[in-house]
């Protein structure tokens, strides 16, 4: 594209030159593939997002139920409490 530009101290290439360049086009089954691979790579991409979320959730979960059990939350002799399994069930929910 170089030798297009006028030999001025500032290359510029106006558009009928730009027009008249040959820019090879993929057909379009090729175009089609194309589009299938990048919106399985972006799909993988939501997953791995969606992963990292639950693994920052897991962490969360632990540090609560780790604090809870340093305040004494997490036990208790009342009979008519929630046990610690039912705890953790609400902290997934």
């Amino acid at each position: 594209m170089e030798h297009y530009a006028p030999a001025t101290a500032q290359k510029n290439i106006n558009l009928a030159i730009l027009g008249a360049l040959d820019i090879p086009k993929p057909s379009i089954e090729e175009q089609r593939q194309i589009v299938e691979i990048l919106e399985k790579s972006l799909d993988n991409e939501s997953k791995v997002e969606d992963l990292i979320d639950l693994d920052d959730n897991i962490d969360l979960i632990k540090k609560s139920i780790l604090a809870k059990s340093f305040r004494g939350e997490l036990a208790s002799n009342d009979l008519n409490e929630d046990s610690s399994i039912e705890l953790i069930k609400d902290l997934v929910k």
